[in-house]
């Protein structure tokens, strides 16, 4: 062989061999989907000056690096959530980059000394799109002309920078300025400060705080911080005054303001580089000197209250701290942070969603591991680091406590190198938690972590701690055994243990006693260990696991074939009360070793069947909320057992096992589902033996345990950690109103139920100084609390809390946490109400409006509405209890304008008045009067008053309805005002109607007049009469009753009166029809004027019934009319016939007889004339000289 390799072809291909070999080991590798190697470290080779967390949990890293993680990134790089490099992301800055802001949108925000970034010229400013490129549209011209040291971003989407820049755009801003959204310098902005500004915060109420080396601001003298309005001017009333550079600023949640920098003072009084001032500026007394020996360069403050420091101190509150502390909201060091970063500055820090903390600077070590210029920090402040705890033997149980420590239950007797009997406890970073050491004497199959620190523990030990506990025993949160809580099930193993949300706790297992009295393999102890008697469901065999729904139902697994005495194959629910849910029962064909409830309601289940509810579904299904098969959910792990599931908040579900296929591809033990069941393409850790238990970590992490001894090809003996690129995402906030809690959760983490909410007016306070604020609501991804009052004017710390499932057949269970501190100013009357609307009625106005968003912190009692009327008088208004936000103002005058204004009102006073609303009350009007009707031929006429009362408006119209006698349809007619009358038509002529109008205005349609009745009848006017003028003729006569062959002629019936004649003719008209049997008809005719005077009506016909036609007296003269009338077949009808009549009449002139003294009528000029022409046709005895006028 080495003769061999002396050979020159042997030694050149062995050459590239190695050569080959180099290259792959040093080669940038890709990041994985996961990884059992799941510390962070991105390791950059250059100074890293800021690090900002987004709303995704990706990292922005800007400074003076070019590689990043071995990847090429100048200056600005982006991490996923396991420290690995965006490959997306890679804007390229040809200069150091200072300082970096996230926009609400997304975009991001570039400071630094530049000239240029993604190819494109910009000097020391600009802006990138969420995937790195430039955004063009923000153009800041020339840019600064000196480095940018730092960035504030307004909530109207303008930019404020500082730095060391004299100008900006080519116009003068010494030091900092304001940039328009679009990046043109905004020159209504111009403070001007006389030396470099470093830091600038943005407060809530819109003020600008800058600290820097600067010793005037806006004119006036400023040292070394000052706080601008939002307009750029000076706040004249604050005025910290430190004596010496302000390097970073923070805002605190009571408005308090937190600086750092390189200060010996702070207003005279002793304060090294750290105080916090009052929200005034004057120095906060209570807050001590916390005396760091150096540098205080950057702070961040973390959801709880408690603050990072970051600079170059070696101590800080008078305790080592190299260059990264925590201090307590009260100012005090934080004694449980102290890890260090060994180099020489941390020049950023920030707080991820998931409590971890970021650290950059210029150090290469960070808790004594190498961690070059960035590194993260688990909630308890240790590092970041590769988690390898290595069991001897297999794990079975792994919880997660909220402070992050990790429990592990199992078969092992050693682990990171130290005995540990079947139980233990590591810290986050994966070393031994030396203090912690129950010692159990068997196996360890569940573990669940309760409020108050203990720990319940399950198995198939019969000592811990060196004392008797036959399978089921509780520990204090130090690991000691709790003396007090001893249930002993002395005959069957306890494979799962449940907490509820009232602290009673629920095993399962293979037992058929407990505390002394049968119970068959399920039993619900109280808080304190004794038997809850009133729950006995009893099953035939083991329960595997339980699981607590929301409603307080219970679900159950195992190998069981009947529960409570009735079928349940493997599978059932539980009322709260232990009773069987009789509508339940999903069925599987073998045993269930895991269930898990989702946020719909919907049940994940694993194990080995094959079928469930009687359709094929191999070792894991999902049920709906009644028990249901999820047809649409169909994993298919054809092969092996699944021991473990857990959820996911975006849904996923992760899956251990025995199984090496999942959906028909290979997966070794370990998969993840997306949600709908088809297999996670991305996620492969490949474990190569069994995976017996998952936890999820609030970071999103994956705790695994089992029996492998391999996790992704790396050695992991029964115990890994992996990470993911995605993040885990939660926010715990008040509501905009002050009165509610949200807690959102999303991405990575765990998955979590039974969850509740609590208060505390002291920081870290025990669980005995918590108070529970009530049971919360689900809502779309988080859970929600509304209708709480919280203190105000005092700070006061909220805890959101739930339970995520997992473990060695979802038998443990770890507790995740959130703290968030809050702070609500004293309380003050609300802000004024919006939207007010006004809806005018009658006499009245209705008013509705908004809730205003800011109650002044304390709840709205009522509201008032106060309106005038316009030109002055006497006001009006209503009150609303809330919540309600509508009233009615009652009694006003209808068409006079209103202006009405609402105000809100709490416990400590009233607001300003909103802004107003008008309405003009209208009623509608009163009836109109006078109606009156006049009948025509097949129609009447109406006339009526306008209402004296229009109702404040207008009468658009009136409405003339009208209704026959004896019933029918409804008959009317229409006018438009002032129009006040109109015609009704088409009526039947003999049929009386009875008619009422109505008045309209905007607001309605008055009540009906008084009534008015006519009948219409036939009638014909101005009818032209023989030798000229004209009469009006109205023939009454009854429905079917019809009128014809009217006329007026100089024909003369034989017959006439002696001395007769006739100077305005003869009128007659037949009628016939069946309404004119027996009926008796009205005639009236009307003349002109003066034409009757000295004439007798006359009527030709029967005088009697029966008698023969004649002419006789009848009728009557009125002034100018005649009336008469004919009955059939009676007086005066000319025809016999039954039915039809006849009906001859005409006014008489009788002349007087011889010596008789009776005067000569005298006649009209008309009158005269027609006598004149009808002289010669006297003494007729037929029809002649016939001249007839038709009339109808």
């Amino acid at each position: 062989m080495l003769q061999a390799w002396r050979s020159k072809p042997w030694r050149l291909l062995w050459v590239i061999l190695l050569a080959l070999v180099l290259l792959l080991l040093w080669a940038p590798q890709p990041a994985a989907a996961q990884s059992a190697l799941d510390g962070f470290d991105p390791n950059a080779n250059d100074v890293v000056l800021s690090v900002v967390v987004q709303t995704d949990g990706k990292v922005l890293l800007g400074g003076g690096f070019t590689l990043l993680g071995s990847q090429t990134r100048n200056r600005i790089a982006r991490l996923n959530a396991d420290g690995s490099v965006d490959a997306s992301f890679d804007p390229n800055a040809d200069g150091a980059v200072n300082t970096l802001a996230l926009q609400p949108d997304g975009k991001i925000l570039v400071g630094g000394n530049f000239t240029s970034i993604g190819g494109q010229s910009r000097n020391n400013i600009a802006r990138l799109h969420a995937n790195g490129t430039l955004d063009t549209t923000f153009d800041p011209g020339a840019g600064a002309d000196a480095p940018v040291q730092s960035l504030a971003v307004q909530s109207d989407g303008r930019v404020v920078i500082g730095g060391d820049f004299r100008a900006v755009d080519g116009q003068t801003r010494s030091f900092i300025a304001r940039l328009n959204a679009n990046g043109t310098l905004d020159t209504t902005f111009n403070p001007g400060a006389n030396d470099p500004v470093y830091s600038l915060v943005v407060q809530p109420d819109g003020k600008v705080l800058a600290g820097g080396f600067f010793s005037n601001m806006g004119g006036a003298p400023r040292n070394y911080v000052a706080r601008l309005n939002a307009d750029g001017t000076l706040d004249a009333s604050f005025s910290p005054s430190p004596d010496d550079v302000v390097r970073s600023l923070a805002v605190l949640a009571d408005g308090k303001v937190l600086m750092g920098g390189t200060f010996n003072s702070v207003d005279g009084q002793t304060r090294r580089n750290i105080a916090r001032l009052n929200a005034d500026g004057t120095l906060d007394t209570a807050f001590q000197n916390l005396e760091g020996d150096n540098d205080v360069l950057s702070l961040a403050v973390q959801p709880d209250g408690k603050v990072l420091v970051g600079g170059r101190f070696s101590t800080l509150g008078g305790q080592p701290r190299n260059n990264i502390a925590r201090i307590n909201a009260d100012g005090t060091v934080d004694a449980g942070f102290d890890i260090g970063a060994d180099g020489t500055t941390v020049f950023s820090v920030a707080v991820q969603p998931d409590g971890r903390a970021l650290v950059a600077g210029e150090f290469a070590t960070v808790g004594g591991q190498a961690r070059n210029r960035i590194a993260r920090l688990s909630a308890d402040g240790t590092l970041d680091a590769d988690f390898n705890p290595d069991a001897n033997h297999s794990v079975f149980s792994v919880a997660v406590q909220p402070d992050g420590k990790v429990l592990v239950g199992g078969h092992f007797t050693a682990l990171v190198g130290q005995p540990r009997n079947r139980i233990a406890r590591l810290n986050a970073d994966g070393t031994l938690d030396a203090a912690f050491n129950p010692d159990a004497n068997n196996a360890v199959f569940s573990l669940a972590v309760q409020p108050d620190g203990k720990v319940l523990v399950g198995g198939s030990f019969t000592s811990v701690g060196g004392q008797m506990r036959n399978r089921i025993a509780r520990l204090n949160a130090d690991g000691t055994l709790d003396a007090g809580f001893n249930p002993d099930a002395p005959n069957g193993l306890v494979y799962s243990l449940a907490v509820q949300p009232d602290g009673k706790v629920l095993v399962g297992g293979a037992f058929t006693t407990l505390v002394g009295q049968t119970r068959n393999r399920i039993a619900r102890l109280n808080a304190d260990g004794t038997l809850d008697a009133g729950f006995n469901p009893g099953a035939n065999n083991a329960v595997f696991s339980l699981a607590v729904q929301p409603d307080g139902k219970v679900l159950v697994g195992g190998s069981f074939t009947s529960v409570g005495g009735q079928m349940r194959n493997r599978i059932a629910r539980l009322n709260a009360d232990g009773t069987l849910d009789a509508g339940f029962n999903p069925d599987a064909n073998n045993f269930v070793s895991s269930v898990a409830v989702q946020p719909d309601g919907k049940v994940l289940v694993g194990g080995s069947f094959t079928s469930m509810g009687g359709q094929m579904r191999n070792r894991i299904a999902r049920l709906n909320a009644d028990g249901t098969l999820d047809e649409g959910f169909n994993p298919d792990v054809p092969n092996g057992l699944v021991f473990s599931v857990a959820v996911q908040p975006d849904g996923k579900v992760l899956v251990g096992g025995s199984f090496t296929n999942v959906g028909g591809q290979t997966r070794n033990r370990i998969a993840r589902l997306n949600a709908d069941g088809t297999l996670d393409a991305d996620f492969n850790p490949d474990a190569n033996s069994d995976v017996s238990s998952l936890a999820v970590q609030p970071d999103g992490k994956v705790l695994v345990g089992g029996s492998f001894t391999s996790m992704g090809g790396l050695m992991r003996n029964r115990i890994a950690r992996l990470s993911v690129p995605e993040a885990a995402l939660q926010s715990l906030e008040a509501t905009a109103s002050g009165d509610g809690l949200r807690w959102m959760r999303s991405g990575a983490g765990p998955e979590v139920s039974l969850v509740r909410f609590a208060i505390s007016n002291v920081e870290d306070a025990p669980e005995a100084g918590w108070t529970d604020l009530g049971a919360v609501t689900r809502v779309a991804g988080g859970w929600a609390l509304d209708g709480l009052t919280f203190p105000r004017g005092t700070p006061v710390w909220v805890r959101a809390q739930g339970i995520a499932t997992g473990g060695y057949q979802n038998g443990s269970s770890s507790l995740v946490r959130s703290v968030r501190a809050l702070y609500f100013a004293a309380a003050v009357a609300p802000d004024a109400p919006t939207g007010l609307t006004a809806v005018a009625g009658n006499g009245a106005a209705t008013l509705s409006w908004t809730a205003p968003a800011n109650h002044g912190g304390s709840a709205i009692l009522s509201y008032t509405v106060t309106g005038t009327p316009a030109g002055g008088g006497t006001a009006a208004g209503c009150l609303a209890t809330a919540p309600a936000t509508t009233c009615t103002v009652s009694g006003l005058s209808n068409g006079v304008a209103y202006n009405f204004t609402v105000t809100a009102t709490n416990a400590v006073g009233t607001s300003s008045a909103s802004t107003s609303a008008s309405a003009t009350p209208q009623g509608v009007p009163d009836a109109p009067t006078g109606l009156t009707a006049v009948a025509g031929n097949g129609a009447v006429t109406l006339s009526w008053t306008a209402p004296a009362n229009n109702g404040g408006s207008a009468i658009l119209s009136y409405t003339v309805t009208g209704a026959p006698a004896g019933g029918g349809a409804t008959v009317g007619c229409p006018a438009t005002a002032p129009a006040t009358s109109c015609t009704v038509s088409g009526l039947t002529n003999g049929v009386a109607y009875t008619f009422t109008v109505t008045a309209t205005n905007a607001a309605g349609t008055s009540s009906p007049s008084t009534s008015a009745t006519a009948t219409p009848q036939w009638s014909q006017s101005g009818v032209t009469l023989p030798g000229g003028g004209s009469a009006d003729v109205q023939v009454g006569a009854p429905p079917g009753c019809t009128i014809a062959n009217a006329q007026f002629g100089t024909t003369v019936p034989a017959g006439a009166p002696a001395r007769a004649s006739f100077p305005v003719g003869v009128f007659s008209f037949t009628a016939s029809g069946a309404g004119c049997t027996n009926a008796t008809l009205s005639v009236r005719v009307d003349y002109p004027a003066g034409s009757l005077r000295g004439l007798q009506p006359y009527k030709y016909g029967p005088a009697t019934g029966g008698a023969a036609a004649t002419w006789f007296p009848h009728g009557t003269i009125t002034g100018d009319t005649v009336t008469y009338s004919v009955a059939d077949n009676g007086v005066g009808d000319n025809n016999p016939t039954l039915g039809a009549i006849a009906d001859p009449f005409a006014p008489v002139l009788l002349a007087p007889g011889p010596g008789g003294a009776t005067a000569i009528p005298t006649l009209g000029e008309w009158g005269l004339i027609v006598l004149s022409l009808l002289a010669a046709a006297v003494g007729a005895a037929g029809v002649g000289g016939m001249r007839r006028q038709a009339v109808g």
